[in-house]
């Protein structure tokens, strides 16, 4: 078996698009596939003071959220849902697929771009443009594509800097 990928989800139609997108990559590649809802951390909020029972009111809707979101899957896909605690949602799935060994992160794209194009949010952004592993981006619509029908084309962006070969040759395995 492979190592794993973690994909960033939200319960919003880009994170179905993220979780379908990772289920196909994890079964193209033989590997289990990780969803992953970051959550502030309390240290993170200045502006509304910690309070326990918030805290478990949030966690148990992120919790819902992926439960939800795993149900639209097929049962086969094996995709596991975690709730992680970050300064930043990028920071938060840098850190899980460090724990989980994942050779890959996968995230949603904003809802708006032109035509066949990715329009980034702030995750997004920050994961491309600073992420220490792949980061692939689900097209709007990715939702749509039935499981079974695998990967059959991926893009590679590669910058210049140290690193990029091997971002190259994830792309290319």
């Amino acid at each position: 078996m492979s190592t794993a990928v973690v994909v960033g989800y939200t319960a919003t139609e880009a994170g179905a698009d993220a979780l379908a997108l990772g289920a196909r990559l994890g079964a193209a590649l033989d590997a289990p596939v990780h969803a992953v809802i970051v959550l502030p951390r309390d240290d993170n909020n200045v502006s509304v003071p910690a309070d326990a029972g918030y805290d478990r009111l949030v966690a148990d809707a992120a919790r819902g959220w992926l439960r939800d979101g795993l149900a639209a899957l097929p049962a086969a896909t094996g995709v596991r849902g975690h709730v992680r605690y970050a300064h930043s949602a990028s920071a938060g799935l840098v850190d899980a697929a460090e724990e989980f060994g994942a050779r890959l992160i996968v995230v949603g794209t904003g809802a708006g771009g032109p035509r066949g194009r990715h329009r980034l949010g702030t995750t997004a952004e920050q994961l491309v443009h600073s992420a220490p592993l792949p980061v692939a981006l689900a097209p709007e619509g990715a939702r749509e594509v039935p499981i079974e029908v695998g990967v059959p084309r991926m893009t590679a962006a590669v910058g210049t800097r140290p690193g990029a070969e091997e971002l190259l040759r994830a792309a290319a395995a």
